[in-house]
């Protein structure tokens, strides 16, 4: 079956788990088939250029949901078997279930009214109840009314980014609950469905455009009451960047990384989100940067984690976020590679291991390695540093790495150089006689 397909009279549908078609009948009016459904198309009749359409509906297993247009003539009907009642209407919204796998057959009313019968007798079932049809031979129930609609946890609902988490408050007489999330045009068209027996749920990643989402109570027999519902809007563009680095599954050592991503074609800023889950259902890091990169703006602490971006128009609208990239924060010392000491000419001079680009360095010599009055407190671009005329004895020796941003990475553990007297540094060039302690 394809979108747009034309279906005519005996059409047997038939959905699967996590699977829904919705059909649209000659005067528009609309059905939802839900997931384990069978639906048999018994009469499709239209009368010319009259409006009036005659639509009968078999519902052999499982629910659907319907919203009918107003009939426009004395011949105007919609009618839905069910195994155990029919349900007949001019013009309402309303949801049909055959029963089974635990619960009663039943016709829940949310807009006007419905004439549920059999040939035992007949209900009219007016707006906000249900009749429960518990046989073929026992006339339908007397109306009763539709459980409340939930209470939406409003200062905790947030289903801009998606995932999202939702909640709600327990409803009296609800032993679970369905999660449904629809078109806002087109309530028909399911995009998302869910039952649970919690008052949480998770709303995944979904389609662009304006959807609506619904929250309905369901009783021990499986009725379905009165839905609580909330608008929001996926948006699509502008499309998220592409992440640089920190690259997927990468260590880094400095408790405030700094992330850079790709250029956006019409994106006027960017949004970064850290996380310590790849859902991001409460991130611990939300900035926003108008260039390729930003720094952290605090401290991340050690552990695993999850970045991801998205680009805001110049209009503030947010597109979608693109994939989470997993990063870890150490708090291991890092090692600046420090070379054995060269003396050469009563200078000595000390040597690391290079960083990247643009970066400088901070080196700091203390005699009592507390480095509260450094001997030597000094920055540098090349990864290295010489001192005239030494100081007699041992010193310790640390390194910092500084940015192009001017951010300072933490310090390298100390390390001790032990220096001989003045009088043992010769004229030799490059001469090694000083001893690097670890």
């Amino acid at each position: 079956m394809v979108e747009g397909e034309r279906l005519g009279i005996g059409t047997h549908l038939i959905t699967g788990a996590d699977a829904s078609v919705t059909l649209a009948f000659a005067d528009d009016s609309r059905l939802q088939l839900r997931e384990h459904s069978h639906l048999r198309l018994d009469q499709l009749s239209r009368y010319g250029h009259t409006g009036m359409v005659d639509t009968r509906l078999r519902l052999e297993q499982g629910r659907s949901s319907n919203r009918v247009t107003p009939a426009k003539g004395p011949a105007s009907r919609y009618i839905i078997d069910a195994p155990t009642a029919t349900s007949s209407v001019r013009g309402t919204q309303f949801r049909v279930s055959a029963g089974g796998q635990g619960g009663v057959a039943a016709t829940e009313v949310l807009e006007g009214r419905v004439q549920v019968g059999n040939q035992r007798g007949e209900r009219r079932v007016a707006r906000g109840q249900a009749t429960r049809n518990r046989a073929l031979d026992a006339r339908p129930d007397m109306p009763e009314a539709l459980l409340p609609a939930p209470v939406l946890a409003r200062t905790g609902l947030r289903l801009d980014p998606l995932p999202a988490q939702i909640a709600w408050e327990t409803v009296a007489q609800a032993t679970q609950y369905r999660v449904e999330v629809v078109r806002a045009d087109q309530p028909e068209i399911l995009v998302f469905a869910r039952d649970t027996a919690d008052t949480t749920m998770t709303v995944p990643d979904l389609p662009p455009g304006l959807l609506r989402l619904l929250v309905r109570a369901v009783s021990a027999d499986g009725v379905e009451g009165l839905d609580a519902q909330a608008d929001f809007e996926v948006r699509d563009q502008p499309a998220p960047p592409l992440t640089v680095r920190p690259v997927n599954g990468e260590t880094i050592t400095s408790p405030r990384p700094r992330f850079e991503w790709s250029q956006v074609q019409g994106a006027a800023s960017t949004v970064l989100q850290v996380a310590t889950e790849p859902q991001f259902l409460q991130p611990v890091l939300e900035q926003e940067g108008r260039g390729t990169r930003v720094r952290a703006a605090e401290d991340l602490p050690p552990g695993d984690y999850f970045w991801r971006v998205a680009s805001r128009d110049g209009n503030g609208h947010r597109g979608r976020f693109g994939q989470p990239v997993a990063l870890g924060i150490s708090d291991a010392p890092v090692d600046p590679g420090l070379q054995p000491p060269q003396a050469a000419r009563g200078q000595l001079t000390l040597r690391w291991q290079a960083g990247e680009p643009g970066q400088r360095y901070r080196v700091q010599l203390d005699k009592r390695g507390d480095f509260a009055q450094p001997l030597l407190d000094q920055q540098v671009d090349q990864p290295e540093v010489t001192l005239k005329r030494p100081w007699h004895g041992t010193l310790h020796v640390r390194v910092q790495t500084i940015d192009d941003d001017g951010y300072g990475g933490p310090f390298s553990p100390a390390q001790q150089v032990a220096l001989p007297c003045r009088t043992c540094y010769g004229a030799g060039a490059g001469a090694l006689l000083l001893l690097l302690l670890l």
